[in-house]
């Protein structure tokens, strides 16, 4: 995000055509790829049947071979994609999401029969943080699109955190007073990693953007005001979260812009 030094950060605007634009451009890409009902080559689905087992070096294997078969679409096993259940497995590696992408881009824009994106299982499924990252970016705009259970990917984040205990994990983030202290919370530093990335991408990912100042860290009713709405952040999404990872995203911000200040000076 290119900045100067002392200037407001820049954030996405509240867009109500936001998913209504998001999901014409998916339904386009949707339409180029081929299906399972016996109009593509046989061979098509062999990638995806490695990828639906967890056979990920065969799949690599596989899709060197016939990299078209990144394209196939399982409409039996509910318009799943490879990439689909790659996203899905929390053990996934960046080298074979970044092979299925690069055979692949468009699949990025996809949804299953459930509305779910890859980010969004990405989101469901702990999945590396490089993972989740190199998702973003093959589709920044999927952070603000909902899924079929009207979930977008920063709630679903904060959710799959709370998830192993409810009460003991609302407790745990309630404690953390600052990004020092996550750093005895892995699984907490981790969540807060992702919602940050998701903040950063959608500076990035509309023409129009609004300036935030620095001083709405101390207002979380303000951060929800202008996030609640472009990433569908619900009121029981706790003020703190976007507070604790906005304050992440503005840090990695000013390091990034500190890093070039210094590669000028030299």
């Amino acid at each position: 995000v290119p900045a100067r030094p002392g200037a407001a950060v820049v954030a996405a605007p509240v867009s109500p055509v936001a998913n209504e634009s998001c999901n014409q451009d998916f339904s386009r890409a949707a339409s180029a790829a081929p299906r399972s009902n016996g109009v593509a080559d046989v061979t098509y689905h062999e990638v995806y049947d490695l990828a639906k087992d967890g056979r990920w070096e065969e799949m690599e294997e596989k899709l060197e071979l016939r990299p078209e078969g990144a394209r196939y679409v399982c409409e039996d096993d509910g318009n799943m994609l490879p990439l689909h259940c790659a996203c899905s497995d929390s053990s996934i590696s960046k080298q074979t999401i970044f092979k299925l992408l690069k055979a692949y881009p468009g699949a990025a824009t996809l949804s299953n029969e459930d509305g779910d994106l890859p980010l969004h299982l990405c989101s469901k499924n702990h999945v590396t943080y490089d993972v989740f990252v190199l998702i973003l970016m093959a589709n920044p705009d999927a952070v603000f699109v909902l899924n079929g259970d009207n979930k977008a990917a920063l709630w679903i984040v904060y959710l799959v955190f709370l998830t192993p205990d409810l009460t003991e994990n609302k407790s745990r983030i309630t404690s953390i007073t600052g990004i020092e202290s996550l750093i005895e919370h892995k699984d907490i530093h981790d969540m807060y990693k992702k919602a940050a990335a998701i903040l950063f991408v959608s500076t990035c990912s509309c023409n129009k953007t609004v300036e935030v100042p620095t001083s709405l860290l101390s207002d979380a009713d303000s951060m929800a005001k202008i996030y609640g709405q472009s990433l569908h952040i619900t009121p029981a999404c706790p003020p703190d979260l976007i507070r604790l990872s906005m304050k992440m995203f503005l840090e990695t911000v000013n390091t990034a812009r500190n890093e070039k200040l210094v590669k000028r000076q030299k």
